[in-house]
């Protein structure tokens, strides 16, 4: 009997690294200090007072703020990104007025060939800096995130979610890899050539590739959507069914140990207790500091899509009614992959979200 109880004192110790004597249980700041919070990257929305967890992150206010800060600095160059598409769109109608008086077949096709280069070349202009900002602000929130990963591995252990910690920071390590490789690599040559089919298709002459850029478009949304939603499934089911072994485990060894040890076990388990109350709040303040990041580095790339697919949907309405087809065809075929960039960096920020959710939710004893 003295040696079970001696091996089940050892199983407390050692595999829940709830240790005692490694820091003062009764101080918050120590918790975190051990889980590293303090090497996680700056934020200019959230305060020193906020990241410490001495003070409560208002998530409703920072998201409000990050979206009047986005759409108060992206205003001024997305009107002034539309009002070049409108003077290109104003001339090239007043333009074929005239073309229609001479009976040169020649000169009309040129007229549109160079009325396509030119508003294309003004929509490239525009769509350079959105395709670049959306691929850093994905890549910026990966680094981030791969930041955040040893944090909340450690706040896991720390609470007695080992199977959690490790579950989650696996899949989630491998979701981060996909989403760098995919934003440092393929994303803006995959726009670029959306871009050029979509060119290539209005200019006069040319085959007719719509279908080619719709099929395109639908067969990439369908797979992202699909991944995301796989993917957010998995996750949140292999996260509940980890943390649910960790929680029977947890009861098992308290109990083994209040049975086997009265005095030394009902020590070890208050003290387990204490320690797993101090690590929830570090867990709820890290997790609306993650949650706030995430939201700062993933709406101002939503807001910037939006606000030009907006414009560029009204730059090819006022083309239609102009009668300019070909100018016209270009720009909705360009606002649809827009569309497609939408999605990504949505479906990312919401697996991100999901992940910070489950991490503040999930613990022992719930």
């Amino acid at each position: 009997m003295k040696r079970l109880a001696a091996v089940v004192a050892a199983f407390i110790l050692f595999a829940f690294p709830l240790c005692v004597g490694a820091y003062d249980t009764s101080e918050q700041e120590n918790v975190a200090k051990e889980a590293g919070t303090e090497n996680l990257p700056k934020n200019e929305y959230i305060t020193y007072s906020e990241r410490s967890g001495e003070e409560k992150v208002d998530v409703a206010e920072k998201i409000f703020k990050v979206i009047r800060t986005s759409l108060t600095g992206f205003y001024k160059n997305g009107v002034k990104f539309f009002y070049s598409l409108l003077a290109v769109i104003v001339i090239s109608a007043a333009l074929a007025s005239f073309r229609w008086t001479s009976d040169n077949t020649s000169l009309k096709t040129v007229f549109e060939f160079v009325s396509v280069i030119v508003l294309s070349g003004v929509l490239f202009s525009g769509l350079a800096s959105v395709f670049t900002f959306a691929a850093e602000s994905l890549n910026s929130l990966c680094l981030y995130m791969s930041a955040l990963l040893p944090v909340t591995a450690a706040l896991y252990t720390l609470g007695g979610n080992i199977s959690s910690g490790v579950a989650g920071s696996s899949s989630l390590l491998l979701f981060l890899t996909v989403v760098q490789r995919f934003s440092g690599f393929l994303l803006q040559p995959l726009l670029q050539t959306g871009f050029v089919i979509s060119l290539m298709s209005a200019l006069p002459g040319s085959v007719d590739m719509r279908s080619v850029t719709n099929f395109i478009k639908n067969a990439l949304t369908t797979l992202l959507a699909f991944a995301f939603t796989m993917f957010g499934v998995v996750m949140y089911f292999q996260t509940i069914i980890t943390a649910a072994a960790d929680n029977y485990i947890y009861r098992t060894v308290k109990f083994a140990s209040g049975v086997f040890i009265p005095v030394i076990g009902n020590i070890i388990g208050e003290a387990a207790k204490t320690v797993s109350s101090a690590v929830g709040v570090v867990k709820s303040s890290v997790g609306a500091v993650g949650l706030v990041t995430i939201m700062v580095l993933v709406l101002p790339p939503i807001i910037y899509v939006i606000m030009y697919k907006v414009f560029i949907l009204m730059a090819a309405m006022i083309a239609r009614m102009l009668g300019l087809e070909k100018e016209s065809a270009m720009l909705y075929d360009v606002n649809g992959f827009m569309s497609v960039l939408m999605s990504i960096l949505v479906g990312t920020g919401s697996i991100f979200i999901i992940a910070v959710a489950l991490f503040i939710r999930i613990g022992i004893g719930d």
